[in-house]
Protein backbone atom coordinates (compact mmCIF):
# COMPACT_ATOMS: atom_id res chain seq x y z
CA UNK A 1 0.00 0.00 0.00
CA UNK A 2 1.58 3.49 -1.11
CA UNK A 3 2.04 5.89 1.36
CA UNK A 4 1.55 9.90 1.01
CA UNK A 5 4.43 11.78 0.60
CA UNK A 6 5.37 13.38 4.09
CA UNK A 7 6.22 16.62 2.60
CA UNK A 8 2.65 17.16 0.76
CA UNK A 9 1.52 16.02 4.37
CA UNK A 10 3.17 18.64 5.53
CA UNK A 11 2.04 21.08 3.50
CA UNK A 12 -1.54 20.26 4.39
CA UNK A 13 -1.08 20.83 7.96
CA UNK A 14 0.74 24.15 7.67
CA UNK A 15 -1.88 25.71 4.61
CA UNK A 16 -4.84 24.55 7.58
CA UNK A 17 -2.64 26.02 10.33
CA UNK A 18 -1.72 28.94 8.17
CA UNK A 19 -5.78 29.77 7.12
CA UNK A 20 -6.55 29.03 11.14
CA UNK A 21 -4.56 31.56 12.39
CA UNK A 22 -5.27 34.02 9.63
CA UNK A 23 -8.90 34.22 11.00
CA UNK A 24 -9.85 37.36 13.10
CA UNK A 25 -8.89 36.84 16.70
CA UNK A 26 -12.17 36.40 18.31
CA UNK A 27 -13.58 34.70 15.18
CA UNK A 28 -10.67 32.35 15.99
CA UNK A 29 -11.35 32.11 19.39
CA UNK A 30 -15.05 31.40 19.57
CA UNK A 31 -14.88 29.03 16.11
CA UNK A 32 -12.37 26.62 18.89
CA UNK A 33 -13.95 27.13 21.26
CA UNK A 34 -17.80 26.13 20.29
CA UNK A 35 -16.44 23.55 18.40
CA UNK A 36 -14.22 21.90 21.44
CA UNK A 37 -17.05 22.60 24.58
CA UNK A 38 -19.77 21.12 21.90
CA UNK A 39 -17.81 18.12 20.83
CA UNK A 40 -16.82 16.83 24.04
CA UNK A 41 -20.26 16.98 25.51
CA UNK A 42 -21.60 14.99 22.24
CA UNK A 43 -19.16 12.34 22.93
CA UNK A 44 -20.18 12.63 26.57
CA UNK A 45 -16.84 13.50 27.76
CA UNK A 46 -17.93 17.01 29.22
CA UNK A 47 -21.51 16.50 31.09
CA UNK A 48 -24.16 18.74 29.43
CA UNK A 49 -25.36 19.71 33.05
CA UNK A 50 -22.26 21.41 33.94
CA UNK A 51 -22.28 23.07 30.83
CA UNK A 52 -25.84 24.74 30.93
CA UNK A 53 -26.54 27.95 32.86
CA UNK A 54 -27.84 27.61 35.90
CA UNK A 55 -28.46 30.43 37.94
CA UNK A 56 -28.57 29.14 41.31
CA UNK A 57 -25.19 27.24 40.48
CA UNK A 58 -23.82 30.24 39.92
CA UNK A 59 -24.89 32.60 42.95
CA UNK A 60 -24.97 30.04 45.11
CA UNK A 61 -22.31 27.58 44.26
CA UNK A 62 -19.39 30.11 42.38
CA UNK A 63 -19.60 27.58 39.17
CA UNK A 64 -18.72 31.21 37.24
CA UNK A 65 -17.53 28.66 34.57
CA UNK A 66 -21.30 28.07 33.40
CA UNK A 67 -21.05 31.99 31.77
CA UNK A 68 -18.68 30.81 29.45
CA UNK A 69 -19.02 27.46 28.62
CA UNK A 70 -22.92 28.01 27.94
CA UNK A 71 -21.73 30.61 25.01
CA UNK A 72 -19.63 27.98 23.56
CA UNK A 73 -22.01 25.45 23.39
CA UNK A 74 -24.05 25.14 20.47
CA UNK A 75 -26.63 21.97 21.22
CA UNK A 76 -26.40 18.28 19.91
CA UNK A 77 -23.70 16.97 17.37
CA UNK A 78 -24.97 16.58 13.87
CA UNK A 79 -25.60 19.18 10.50
CA UNK A 80 -27.23 21.86 12.63
CA UNK A 81 -23.98 22.00 14.64
CA UNK A 82 -21.85 21.62 11.18
CA UNK A 83 -23.76 24.71 9.91
CA UNK A 84 -23.71 26.75 12.91
CA UNK A 85 -20.12 26.54 12.90
CA UNK A 86 -20.38 27.55 9.36
CA UNK A 87 -21.76 30.75 10.42
CA UNK A 88 -19.85 31.39 12.56
CA UNK A 89 -16.87 31.32 9.83
CA UNK A 90 -19.02 33.15 7.37
CA UNK A 91 -20.97 35.51 9.66
CA UNK A 92 -18.64 36.63 12.45
CA UNK A 93 -15.62 36.55 10.24
CA UNK A 94 -17.45 39.56 8.11
CA UNK A 95 -18.93 41.58 10.97
CA UNK A 96 -15.11 41.31 13.13
CA UNK A 97 -13.06 42.65 9.86
CA UNK A 98 -15.92 44.94 7.77
CA UNK A 99 -18.02 45.79 10.55
CA UNK A 100 -15.87 46.85 13.46
CA UNK A 101 -12.32 46.85 10.85
CA UNK A 102 -10.37 44.19 12.58
CA UNK A 103 -10.64 46.00 15.93
CA UNK A 104 -11.14 43.12 18.27
CA UNK A 105 -11.57 45.22 21.63
CA UNK A 106 -14.54 46.58 20.07
CA UNK A 107 -16.14 43.41 18.49
CA UNK A 108 -15.32 41.65 22.03
CA UNK A 109 -17.59 44.23 23.93
CA UNK A 110 -20.36 43.86 21.52
CA UNK A 111 -20.45 40.06 22.06
CA UNK A 112 -20.10 40.74 25.50
CA UNK A 113 -22.88 43.32 26.04
CA UNK A 114 -25.36 41.10 24.22
CA UNK A 115 -24.61 38.06 26.30
CA UNK A 116 -25.34 40.41 28.78
CA UNK A 117 -28.69 41.05 27.12
CA UNK A 118 -29.38 37.30 26.67
CA UNK A 119 -28.57 36.83 30.13
CA UNK A 120 -31.14 38.77 31.48
CA UNK A 121 -33.54 37.42 28.74
CA UNK A 122 -32.65 33.59 30.27
CA UNK A 123 -33.11 35.25 33.74
CA UNK A 124 -36.76 37.61 33.28
CA UNK A 125 -38.06 35.98 29.66
CA UNK A 126 -37.27 32.27 28.77
CA UNK A 127 -35.00 30.12 30.03
CA UNK A 128 -32.57 29.87 27.42
CA UNK A 129 -29.92 27.29 29.50
CA UNK A 130 -27.08 27.95 26.16
CA UNK A 131 -26.33 30.77 24.86
CA UNK A 132 -24.31 29.39 22.18
CA UNK A 133 -27.22 29.61 19.39
CA UNK A 134 -28.60 32.82 20.47
CA UNK A 135 -24.86 34.58 20.63
CA UNK A 136 -24.77 33.59 16.62
CA UNK A 137 -28.44 34.49 15.76
CA UNK A 138 -27.15 37.73 17.45
CA UNK A 139 -24.27 37.87 15.53
CA UNK A 140 -26.27 37.70 11.69
CA UNK A 141 -28.48 40.61 12.87
CA UNK A 142 -25.60 42.95 13.25
CA UNK A 143 -23.86 41.49 9.68
CA UNK A 144 -28.30 41.77 8.25
CA UNK A 145 -27.95 45.72 9.50
CA UNK A 146 -24.51 46.73 7.57
CA UNK A 147 -25.46 44.75 4.39
CA UNK A 148 -28.79 45.74 3.49
CA UNK A 149 -28.74 45.32 -0.02
CA UNK A 150 -26.48 42.17 -0.52
CA UNK A 151 -28.10 39.38 -2.31
CA UNK A 152 -27.91 36.15 -0.14
CA UNK A 153 -29.23 33.16 -1.91
CA UNK A 154 -31.59 30.56 -0.28
CA UNK A 155 -31.13 27.01 -0.78
CA UNK A 156 -29.87 28.16 -4.88
CA UNK A 157 -33.91 29.03 -5.34
CA UNK A 158 -34.16 32.62 -4.29
CA UNK A 159 -31.85 35.39 -3.50
CA UNK A 160 -32.85 37.15 -0.13
CA UNK A 161 -31.34 41.04 0.79
CA UNK A 162 -29.75 40.81 3.90
CA UNK A 163 -31.62 42.64 5.68
CA UNK A 164 -34.07 39.91 5.27
CA UNK A 165 -31.59 37.01 6.54
CA UNK A 166 -32.39 37.17 10.03
CA UNK A 167 -35.99 36.78 9.70
CA UNK A 168 -35.62 34.49 7.00
CA UNK A 169 -33.75 32.03 9.08
CA UNK A 170 -36.26 32.65 11.65
CA UNK A 171 -39.32 31.57 9.34
CA UNK A 172 -37.56 28.61 7.34
CA UNK A 173 -36.81 27.21 11.39
CA UNK A 174 -40.20 27.38 11.99
CA UNK A 175 -41.22 25.15 8.90
CA UNK A 176 -38.85 22.84 9.03
CA UNK A 177 -39.39 22.61 13.01
CA UNK A 178 -43.20 23.58 13.99
CA UNK A 179 -41.99 25.97 16.54
CA UNK A 180 -40.90 29.18 16.69
CA UNK A 181 -36.83 29.48 17.64
CA UNK A 182 -36.78 31.37 20.50
CA UNK A 183 -33.04 31.60 21.23
CA UNK A 184 -32.97 32.83 17.35
CA UNK A 185 -35.91 35.43 18.94
CA UNK A 186 -33.50 36.36 21.83
CA UNK A 187 -30.43 37.19 19.75
CA UNK A 188 -32.48 39.25 17.31
CA UNK A 189 -33.40 40.90 20.81
CA UNK A 190 -30.07 41.76 21.95
CA UNK A 191 -28.39 42.63 18.71
CA UNK A 192 -31.10 45.04 18.15
CA UNK A 193 -30.35 46.17 21.55
CA UNK A 194 -27.16 46.92 20.79
CA UNK A 195 -27.61 48.42 17.55
CA UNK A 196 -29.97 51.12 19.43
CA UNK A 197 -27.01 51.38 22.01
CA UNK A 198 -24.38 52.11 19.47
CA UNK A 199 -26.21 53.64 16.46
CA UNK A 200 -29.82 54.80 17.12
CA UNK A 201 -28.96 56.98 20.12
CA UNK A 202 -26.33 59.09 19.10
CA UNK A 203 -28.28 60.38 16.40
CA UNK A 204 -31.45 61.08 18.24
CA UNK A 205 -32.24 64.37 18.96
CA UNK A 206 -30.67 66.33 21.29
CA UNK A 207 -27.96 63.40 21.92
CA UNK A 208 -25.09 65.15 20.11
CA UNK A 209 -23.54 61.77 18.82
CA UNK A 210 -22.78 61.43 22.68
CA UNK A 211 -22.77 57.50 23.08
CA UNK A 212 -24.01 55.67 26.47
CA UNK A 213 -21.51 53.18 26.51
CA UNK A 214 -17.79 52.73 25.00
CA UNK A 215 -15.21 49.39 24.91
CA UNK A 216 -13.60 49.95 27.93
CA UNK A 217 -9.96 51.18 28.01
CA UNK A 218 -8.65 47.66 29.76
CA UNK A 219 -9.83 45.70 26.69
CA UNK A 220 -8.32 48.42 23.80
CA UNK A 221 -5.09 47.56 25.75
CA UNK A 222 -5.53 43.97 25.60
CA UNK A 223 -6.74 43.69 22.34
CA UNK A 224 -4.80 46.06 20.04
CA UNK A 225 -5.98 46.65 16.87
CA UNK A 226 -5.07 44.57 14.23
CA UNK A 227 -2.22 45.76 11.79
CA UNK A 228 -1.25 43.92 8.35
CA UNK A 229 2.16 43.02 7.63
CA UNK A 230 2.09 44.33 4.02
CA UNK A 231 0.06 47.55 4.32
CA UNK A 232 0.89 48.45 8.14
CA UNK A 233 -1.91 50.02 10.00
CA UNK A 234 -5.72 48.97 8.67
CA UNK A 235 -7.19 51.75 6.89
CA UNK A 236 -9.68 54.47 8.02
CA UNK A 237 -13.27 52.90 8.04
CA UNK A 238 -14.47 53.28 4.39
CA UNK A 239 -17.81 51.66 3.13
CA UNK A 240 -16.93 49.65 0.36
CA UNK A 241 -19.56 48.95 -2.55
CA UNK A 242 -21.63 46.05 -1.56
CA UNK A 243 -21.03 42.90 -3.93
CA UNK A 244 -23.64 40.11 -4.60
CA UNK A 245 -22.75 36.99 -2.76
CA UNK A 246 -24.14 33.91 -4.08
CA UNK A 247 -24.38 31.90 -0.12
CA UNK A 248 -25.63 28.44 -0.63
CA UNK A 249 -26.91 27.14 2.88
CA UNK A 250 -28.62 24.13 3.67
CA UNK A 251 -31.21 23.25 5.88
CA UNK A 252 -32.95 26.27 8.37
CA UNK A 253 -32.30 25.05 11.71
CA UNK A 254 -29.02 26.67 12.12
CA UNK A 255 -29.01 28.98 15.05
CA UNK A 256 -30.67 26.52 17.49
CA UNK A 257 -31.84 23.33 18.16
Amino acid sequence: MSQRNPTLRTLDQTSLSSWFYNLPIITRTWLLGSFTVTLLVGLGLLRLESVVLLWPRVWKGLELWRLCFSIFYLGGLGMGFLFQLLFILQYSKSVEEDVFFHDPADYLFMLLFCTAVLWLWDIFVFRLFFLGPSLLSCVVYMWSKYHTHQLVSIWGLVQVPGKYIPFVYLLMDLLTSGSLNIRAVAGIVAGHCWYFVDKIYPTLPGNQGHKLITTPLFLRNWLPRRRTTLSGPIPPPTRQPQQQHDHRWGPGRVLGE
